[in-house]
């Protein structure tokens, strides 16, 4: 997995670059199908006067994108809620593409 961090106005530590990368890869492990050269992830932070961070991830992979973009004033809450969302559409699209071979299996023996 390729992985691009984008941090405007301000920088992040190898702390939690790191951090970010070990989430990140924990959601890679559901794309077990894709080949791993091929997904790419973009990372883009920015934290306002107020000390609110925005994180947004977009994983890019041949088939498909995901994309969650979360608030909080807590850098690394505002990951792990990422890490859930992304892991919540992966399993999602999963699902989805489990069904349709199940239906299509079923189908071929009805006939």
């Amino acid at each position: 997995m390729d992985v691009h961090y984008f941090a405007e106005t301000t920088k992040i530590s190898e702390r939690e670059a790191e951090y970010i990368k070990r989430k990140i890869f924990k959601v890679n492990r559901l794309l077990r199908k894709e080949d791993p050269d091929e997904v790419k992830a973009n990372i883009e932070l920015d934290q306002n006067k107020r000390k609110m961070w925005t994180v947004s991830v977009t994983i890019v992979t041949p088939k498909k994108s995901f994309r969650v973009q979360k608030n909080n004033n807590d850098l690394f809450k505002a990951i792990d809620m990422i890490e859930e969302a992304l892991m919540k559409q992966i399993r999602r699209q999963n699902e989805k593409i489990r069904d349709t071979v199940r239906h299509k299996k079923k189908n071929m023996r009805a006939e």
